[in-house]
């Protein structure tokens, strides 16, 4: 969607350093959150269909397991650790950096043209094509990207376009988004509450009733299908405030893209809004499997 209200007519005299750790965090967090989701059920299946002799059972989910650990290996090795040692340093009309084992150091005025393109291990990929052939590639998960784009707008005005601007406002909204993360996981408590405390509870509940044995349904297949639905309340929750937080972020940078600062008064409205959600889900299950 073009960008709409004011113009941003970038900045100059920015000095920071960028770095892809909050990025980096985050995947490696939502990796072992789901790795841990996975684990867990299907270990729970692999001992119940060897207890029963379904050995057919235990080899299709010991495979999807080994499966999902190549994916998450082959990630890390070609989507993360490039991104580890990358970074980029604005210092007024200067730019330096490192990506991945190139390093760089220009003045803005060296800069020849830009190019959008997207990869599919890095995602969306800003690339700075120097006069000299030298080629800068930015990905997607920079922290605070806008400090170089509006630095690039501030020195070459001339660069300034509608996908540009369209970018910035997306790897904006993307920046807001990670901040947001970190703080949620640094609310240990509300997170061992969404993520521990109410499937270990489900969990407790499932083992008390065995209500499910009753249809031959082995108990160890009930427990990991009710901790696997009370997560996922936890993961809709998340979904549903982080989609409302990207459509109100993308709303404010439509009318004014000076406006860079997260809106922590509604994050923290969302936060209780979803946390309030998942506990209802949770309980309306808890409910169900008591009375059966």
């Amino acid at each position: 969607m073009p960008t709409q209200g004011s113009r941003n007519d970038g900045r100059t005299g920015l000095r920071r350093r960028l770095s892809y750790d909050r990025y980096i965090l985050a995947f490696r967090l939502t990796l072992l959150f789901f790795a841990a989701v996975t684990t867990v059920p299907f270990m729970m299946v692999i001992l119940s269909s060897f207890q029963l002799d379904l050995w057919v059972y235990a080899i299709a989910a010991a495979l999807f397991a080994a499966g999902l650990v190549t994916v998450a290996i082959l990630t890390e090795k070609f989507h993360i650790q490039p991104l580890r040692t990358s970074y980029i340093e604005i210092d007024g009309d200067q730019i330096s950096g490192k990506s991945g084992r190139q390093d760089v150091s220009c003045w803005f005025a060296d800069i020849d043209k830009y190019e959008l393109s997207e990869s599919p291990f890095m995602g969306k990929l800003l690339m700075l094509v120097l006069k000299n052939g030298t080629k800068l590639t930015i990905s997607f998960g920079l922290e605070r990207f806008d400090y170089l784009i509006d630095s690039l707008l501030g020195y070459r005005p001339e660069f300034r376009t509608s996908e540009l601007e369209n970018f910035r406002q997306e790897v904006l909204v993307n920046d807001h988004l990670l901040a947001h993360f970190h703080s949620y996981v640094r609310k240990w408590h509300v997170v061992a509450y969404q993520f521990a405390f109410l499937p270990l509870l489900l969990l407790f509940v499932v083992q008390k009733n065995r209500w499910l044995s009753r249809f031959g349904i082995m108990d160890e297949m009930s427990a990991a299908a009710i901790v696997i639905l009370n997560l996922g309340f936890g993961v809709l929750s998340c979904f549903l405030v982080t989609a409302l937080l990207h459509r109100h972020t993308m709303k404010v940078l439509a009318v004014n893209p000076a406006e860079t600062k997260r809106d922590l008064l509604l994050e923290n409205k969302l936060d209780s809004a979803g946390l309030v959600l998942h506990s209802a889900l949770a309980m309306i299950v808890l409910v169900c499997v008591s009375m059966m």
